[in-house]
């Protein structure tokens, strides 16, 4: 509709010189053409091996091959514009010319009211269409409010010094008592103490698998509940993609815990809750990558749930999964995301050692943290892990003597880890004089 106008005014062979002359056979032709393809496309797209995947907010469930079936109606519309496009490029680079009769020299004359009456519409529409395309892109910049002391505090956090990274969430949570965001980062903060406690060796394999109930359990679910409560207070007022992002992430910290408690139907009930607000923060805003650590976590876990428990979810109706496209919304989220790239980046690269056993590419996608934040004695244990399952002793049992080395403080978490980090750096030391 921007182009056509233009080619028509050219001399060009164009729809609107067509419409306006009587002459529908050229734009019912590429109507039909553009549906031909489409479905001819679709079909070839399905079964290849390097395919695309459409993803966005709605209609994920009525798919016909991979295209939602409403997209199928961009296709005749797409065939159009190739002519258009075509004969406007053509003309540019020298390839075509005006037809006889038509040069934009002579097109006045020839022009009769009727012809130009019949072109406003379509250059109205086409104004309309460029600002609508050109809203989002201009609104997205304010869509995600995080102060500097946040950002200072998630760096000293992954960097290992939860410690203080907590005193700098406490100020933003006093500066702001009545957003989410301090709540979240203070749940943050005491999920990463919690998960460093849990940490063990199990299945030949150092994670978080399992934690007993404590007394001090209940401050962190009095945290995720907060964390609901204030968001969906926010959602109630004026719904937005930043509240409904928040609200994702208080579910997910929920989940994560309820996971270590072996609490099956809470962690469920709390994965569904965050990928409905994840999906509702993308519908309002597509490109809140953040949005994509809660749904790529649970496409990927839903799909690597056992068979039994397959049953169990599909009896339950709660919605499944798909590692692939998990895996894809992580690698959005750890490239794209402001506040949860590094919790991306990490739980791809546990998920790709847990349930994949790819051991190589989850080395590689947990490089890039080690690099940024190499005091961090998780990031290396979970390397070291890795190196002993690809054979590597020597490499294995370095990384967990750093790992050793940088618990060296006298927290439980400190202990906790410099035990483990010796421990396995003595299992895997042999491996050492063999590889």
């Amino acid at each position: 509709m921007l182009l056509d106008p233009i080619d028509s005014r050219l001399g060009l062979p164009s729809f609107e010189g067509d419409l306006a002359s009587g002459r529908r056979g050229r734009f019912f032709s590429f109507l039909v053409s553009g549906w031909v393809c489409g479905w001819l496309w679709e079909f070839w797209n399905f079964w290849a091996a390097a395919k695309w995947h459409y993803t966005f907010p709605i209609m994920q469930g009525s798919k016909i091959f991979e295209m939602p079936a409403a997209g199928f109606a961009g296709f005749p519309p797409f065939a159009v514009e190739c002519l258009v496009m075509y004969y406007f490029a053509a003309w540019l680079l020298g390839w075509e010319r005006p037809l006889p009769g038509l040069a934009p020299s002579q097109t006045p004359e020839m022009r009769s009211q009727n012809v130009r009456a019949a072109s406003r519409p379509l250059t109205m529409v086409s104004w309309i269409l460029l600002a609508a395309l050109l809203y989002p892109q201009l609104a997205h910049a304010s869509s995600l409010h995080v102060p500097e002391t946040a950002r200072q505090g998630l760096d000293l956090l992954y960097a290992g010094r939860s410690e203080d990274a907590l005193a700098l969430f406490h100020q933003v949570r006093s500066a702001h008592p009545d957003n989410p965001l301090g709540y979240i980062l203070e749940a943050e903060a005491r999920w990463w103490q919690i998960y460093c406690e849990a940490c063990e060796v199990k299945w030949n394999t150092i994670d978080a698998w399992q934690r007993p109930r404590t007394p001090a359990d209940q401050e962190y679910l009095d945290l995720t509940d907060k964390i609901i409560t204030v968001a969906e207070s926010h959602i109630a007022r004026a719904d937005s993609a930043e509240m409904e992002l928040y609200d994702s992430m208080g579910w997910m910290l929920r989940a994560r815990f309820q996971g270590l408690r072996n609490d099956r139907m809470g962690t469920a009930r709390a994965g569904v809750n965050a990928r409905a607000h994840a999906l509702r923060c993308l519908q309002l805003d597509p490109q809140m990558a953040d949005a994509y650590t809660g749904l790529g976590l649970y496409n990927y876990l839903a799909d690597a749930l056992s068979p039994i428990a397959r049953l169990l979810r599909f009896l339950m109706r709660i919605p499944g999964g798909s590692k692939k496209e998990g895996i894809r919304q992580l690698e959005i989220a750890m490239n794209q995301g402001d506040l949860l790239r590094v919790e991306a980046r990490f739980y791809l690269a546990k998920n790709l050692r847990n349930y994949d056993l790819d051991y190589s590419r989850s080395l590689e996608v947990l490089q890039p943290l080690i690099d940024q934040f190499p005091r961090n004695p998780i990031f290396q244990l979970i390397r070291g892990d890795n190196l002993a399952k690809l054979g590597r002793g020597e490499q294995a049992t370095n990384s967990f003597r750093e790992a050793e080395q940088l618990s060296s403080g006298d927290t439980l978490c400190d202990r906790h880890l410099r035990a483990l980090a010796g421990q396995s750096a003595t299992a895997f030391a042999g491996m050492s004089t063999s590889h």
